[in-house]
């Protein structure tokens, strides 16, 4: 089992990808000439990220009084002595693996999920939402408490921004396998559609982000192999607690306290960091949307679901028309552009709020503690959870009297 657990964690199967797909490498490093002799990974101690004796400092936030500052200091990439800027595969192999690892990042999670509520199916989405939120907390909080690295050099990192973030499980890999997979699986127990043809969708899909992250130099197979190891159980176990969690959410009182207090503990507990990283600010991100999308769900129950048949027949697909892709279209791009405001707005709220109710230190940076980083993610992404189904379905229903179209979600 170790030499397995070796030879996948072996960085030269990332370095032979990468210059596959042109990335430069010489022909020592190609053969393997290179140390692998792991330093002590320390990214969780005081003295900063260090991955096999490589010190990463990229997008440290440096000091400032300012709650409102989310920026961040550019430092080197730390693997090779270049920039990840100035590193370049071929173009078509970098323009399709930085699209396909974009399908795990914020942006996809903030215009996918919300065109599954309002475009595609309301019952399949929510379902969606709850395994995502507890797949990929599960996968960011083992990173944090194995504490694996990412690829040592000479690999050549060609994205920066999670450096001070673990490596092992792959949460790309997670979402890339639970996303696609989870909507097939769901998708086939209400609809009569060519389940051969969704589960190949489903299969490129997954198989695209995963490369991408060896691509960009950020995972070895064995993170990739582990991250999709995670999702699989939870796609499993899911066929069996997902329609009573979504029933409990829906139909019991008392759910949003419960939802509240789940979500609040699970970032409660979440493992502690000594040097800031992105982890636990985007899973929080994740679970404030959670927590949102289970409020709405309670709110609006079963209004936006389409009912099977009482003979159990599965829903029919149809190639939707014209004008119902254009009402999609307008549905999408409005909501998207709401998300956006709520976004901005609850964050801005709850910079200047907060500091007064929540222990704050104006000397550093607010998204290096604790207290302010999850209060101001929970409410943020909170509100934009619930504002999917809440705001959205008015702006759609007004924004359609306007032009003259039914954008309204059906009976909503």
């Amino acid at each position: 089992m170790s030499r397995i657990v070796s030879y996948l964690k072996d960085p030269i199967h990332v370095m032979r990808f990468q210059h596959f797909c042109g990335v430069p490498y010489t022909a020592e490093e190609l053969g393997g000439k290179f140390s692998r002799t792991e330093a002590p990974q320390s990214n969780g101690t005081k003295n900063g990220p260090v991955s096999n004796g490589i010190i990463y400092r990229n997008k440290i936030p440096a000091s400032n009084s300012d709650p409102k500052s989310d920026s961040a200091s550019n430092g080197d990439v730390g693997s090779v002595g270049t920039s990840a800027k100035s590193i370049r595969g071929h173009f078509f192999f970098d323009l399709l693996f930085r699209f396909s690892s974009g399908l795990g990042g914020e942006i996809f999670y903030i215009t996918f999920l919300p065109f599954l509520v309002w475009d595609v199916d309301f019952h399949i989405a929510r379902r969606i939402v709850y395994l995502w939120t507890l797949v990929m907390y599960t996968g960011q909080a083992l990173k944090d408490v194995l504490k694996w690295p990412r690829p040592p050099k000479p690999v050549k990192r060609l994205e920066t921004w999670f450096d001070n973030e673990y490596g092992f499980p792959s949460t790309h890999a997670i979402v890339a396998a639970s996303i696609p997979y989870g909507c097939w699986m769901l998708a086939r127990e209400r609809y009569d559609f060519p389940s051969d043809v969704g589960f190949v969708i489903a299969s490129v899909w997954c198989l695209l982000v995963c490369l991408s992250r060896l691509y960009l130099g950020v995972h070895t197979l064995l993170d990739l192999l582990a991250g999709f190891s995670v999702a699989v159980v939870f796609l499993v176990a899911g066929s069996f607690f997902l329609d009573p969690m979504d029933d409990f959410i829906a139909h019991t009182s008392y759910s949003p306290l419960v939802v509240m207090a789940v979500g609040i503990a699970l970032m409660a507990i979440y493992p502690k960091q000594y040097v800031w990283c992105p982890a636990r600010g985007d899973t929080c991100k994740i679970v404030g949307v959670g927590v949102g999308v289970a409020w709405s769900v309670w709110y609006v129950g079963d209004l936006l679901t389409d009912s099977l048949p009482d003979d159990g027949t599965l829903l029919h697909v149809t190639w939707p028309s014209k004008m119902v892709c254009i009402t999609c279209a307008l549905r999408w791009f409005l909501g998207c552009s709401l998300l956006g405001i709520v976004r901005f707005v609850m964050k801005e709220v709850a910079l200047k709020g907060l500091p007064y109710v929540v222990p704050y230190d104006r000397s550093r940076p607010w998204r290096e503690q604790v207290w302010m980083e999850v209060s101001v993610r929970l409410l943020t992404y909170g509100a934009i959870g619930f504002s999917v189904m809440r705001l959205a379905p008015g702006l759609f229903e007004l924004a359609g009297k306007a032009v003259g179209l039914d954008l309204a979600l059906k009976t909503l």
